[in-house]
């Protein structure tokens, strides 16, 4: 096993209301897939106070990097290859956050398996050396999905998709034991995979699935050996359009709140304009035998790709919306977040997680656990920019894309009004990653209005590039600059306003 630590500090950009603030946790410009909501690539455990990320590299398609950090982000830990790939590729990796440490299941394809491995501590990277073979599998699996449950022991769910079905594995918490295992849903008919979570404060885990037509079922369990049976869950669907249509793999998610229920968000695409980007609503059912909550901006029209988390009172929802209109798969995206404090029965007004974003955002996913010891919930998505404006930038599996991964953490919002801004009381400066391979992100805050310029220089005094230059409000601002063109070195980066001048120095290593 071979495996690499890098210890980061970590750099904070807060935007105007103080409730969006990202971090940079891999700008190497390498191809990672996080292409699915099936497979939850992040996770975070409030008994532990951790965070973790895993994702692909797509070439050599068998590495998988892990990253942990504790709930307050002072220090990530990024761990390369954890995985040894010796049994095959791995596919769509998932994880989730254990007691004694992160977990990381995924699908192999030669031999067709399913594998999971686990680290022996946070933070460590004491990785297993090998994967555990959590069954017979086949090529046909396309998920497989792990939580702790209130017992200490980790349960698996496995999708199968030839035919549609779900299997469960039960294992101890070291994975060296099976204690249970078997087939959730009928042999004989088709079930698609809706969501899976464990709440150890309610001591209860959701199996959430639906048939092909749309009747949705439930099976509870708190030891992953027993279980309730199949149980219809009644979702009263809405229909906002003349023709609705459903996505799965990319449309549905359920959580489990801290009193016991499971909270389902799903997106419905309107069936006369499937043209990428759809037309679609976000809706939240939180009780069943209730009307769903529309939490999107109903103002509106295209909306997909939402993940759920709980905690305590709260909900949040994150999801995409096109930044530009143009029906093919060049569109800009912005990625929203939308939060309930009265475990999701009413909605606040959703907010732009990326309006600095100068890439396209794709694949975001949210940690189902909401941290409610800091009022936050951690969010993470990749950005892509293309060498060939050509491609389908969605599917970011050529070396043609440059894609970094980024981490969101969200707050509450408490005692801001609708549309209100705050203007800063100081001038700062701030950029990260420093060093940069491929681009580095710089914010800045005004306290007044006035001319403002902001100019890259070399180490000899040489002016490389002016990244702004004109009139600007007081307010918060940030940029993106491209690093990916630049020679290594150290360069400066000099920010001139009204109230002052500060210098930055930036590192370029490719």
């Amino acid at each position: 096993m071979k495996y690499v630590y890098l210890l980061l500090i970590a750099t904070q950009i807060t935007f105007a209301n103080n409730i969006q603030q990202s971090i940079v946790i891999d700008s190497s410009g390498n191809q990672y897939t996080m292409a699915l909501q099936n497979p939850e690539c992040i996770t975070y455990n409030p008994f532990v106070d951790a965070i973790g990320i895993v994702n692909r590299n797509y070439s050599p398609t068998w590495i998988l990097n892990y990253h942990s950090a504790p709930g307050d982000l002072s220090f990530w830990v990024h761990d390369y290859s954890i995985y040894n790939p010796d049994s095959g590729a791995a596919l769509y990796p998932s994880t989730f956050a254990g007691t004694i440490g992160p977990y990381v299941s995924f699908l192999t394809i030669l031999p067709p398996y399913w594998a999971a491995i686990y680290c022996n501590g946070w933070f460590s990277g004491l990785w297993i050396d090998d994967s555990v073979n959590l069954g017979p599998g086949d090529q046909h699996v396309q998920a497989v999905i792990g939580k702790e449950l209130p017992t200490g022991d980790i349960c698996f769910i496995i999708c199968e998709a030839s035919p549609y079905k779900l299997v469960y594995t039960t294992y101890s918490a070291d994975l060296s034991t099976q204690i249970a295992g078997g087939s959730l849903t009928p042999a004989s008919d088709t079930r698609y995979y809706v969501g899976w979570d464990c709440n150890l404060t309610a001591g209860i885990a959701y199996v959430i699935y639906t048939d092909p037509a749309l009747n949705i079922y439930y099976q509870t369990t708190t030891d992953g050996v027993t279980w309730s049976g199949e149980q219809s869950y009644n979702l009263i669907w809405p229909n906002p359009y003349a023709s609705n249509v459903m996505t799965l793999n990319n449309g549905m998610q359920a959580v489990v709140t801290d009193a016991g229920n499971p909270l389902i968000v799903f997106a419905i695409m309107n069936g006369d304009n499937l043209e990428y980007p759809q037309d679609g609503k976000i809706y939240v059912c939180h009780t069943q035998g209730q009307p769903c909550v529309e939490v999107n901006n109903p103002s509106d029209p295209k909306n997909f790709y939402p993940t759920i988390a709980t905690a305590g009172n709260y909900a949040a929802v994150t999801y995409l919306e096109p930044r530009t209109a143009q029906q093919d798969s060049q569109a800009f995206h912005d990625l929203y977040f939308v939060q309930s404090t009265d475990q999701g029965l009413t909605w606040g007004t959703p907010q732009n997680m990326t309006p600095w974003s100068t890439q396209r955002v794709s694949f975001p996913q949210l940690a189902k656990s909401y941290d409610a010891a800091r009022d936050r919930a951690y969010s993470v998505y990749a950005t892509t920019r293309l060498a060939s404006e050509d491609m389908d930038l969605m599917w970011a599996y050529d070396n043609s894309v440059s894609v970094s991964i980024y981490v969101h953490f969200l707050e509450l919002q408490v005692g801001i009004e609708e549309n209100e801004t705050d203007v800063p009381s100081k001038l700062t400066f701030n950029l990260f990653p420093n060093p940069a391979a491929d681009h580095a992100h710089i914010s800045f805050t005004l306290p007044v209005s006035g001319n403002v310029s902001l100019k890259l220089f070399s180490v000899d005094g040489r002016l490389v590039k002016i990244v702004e230059n004109g009139h600007k409000p007081a307010g918060v601002y940030a940029a993106d600059l491209r690093t990916s063109e630049l020679v290594n070195g150290t360069y400066f980066l000099v920010l001139d306003t009204e109230v002052g001048k500060q210098t930055r120095s930036l590192v370029v290593v490719h």
